[in-house]
């Protein structure tokens, strides 16, 4: 399918999986096994190796490094959070400019993403 024979059909909308196929605007569908098992056909390799970074986390190293305080949501932070109720913002971010290294430059407020 040329450029725009695509836009003709898609114009910028968002399908469902099966209504792309539909539309051809996919050859099939599929996960992320499927995606790669393609891509390493068209490319030719009969053998290839997938390699996940940053490398999944042992579940007890995890746990080591919760209770040793080395992770963000470490249980003294959710300890402090819940002692300190909606002030625990104002903690983590005197807890940030302390942290902090070097040259910074800060607003008056803070932006918040929910």
């Amino acid at each position: 399918m040329t450029r725009d024979e695509a836009h003709a059909v898609a114009q910028g909308r968002i399908w469902s999986g099966n209504r792309a196929l539909e539309l051809g605007l996919v050859d099939k569908i599929g996960g992320l096994d499927d995606a790669l098992s393609s891509a390493a056909g068209l490319a030719g390799l009969e053998k290839y190796r997938i390699v996940t970074y940053p490398k999944p986390k042992d579940p007890l190293q995890s746990l080591i490094e919760e209770i040793m305080g080395q992770e963000s949501n470490t249980i003294s932070t959710r300890v402090i959070e819940k002692e300190l109720g909606e002030y625990a913002t104002y903690y983590k971010m005197a807890r940030s400019l302390k942290e902090q290294e070097g040259i910074q430059f800060r607003m008056p407020f803070e932006v918040e993403f929910r």
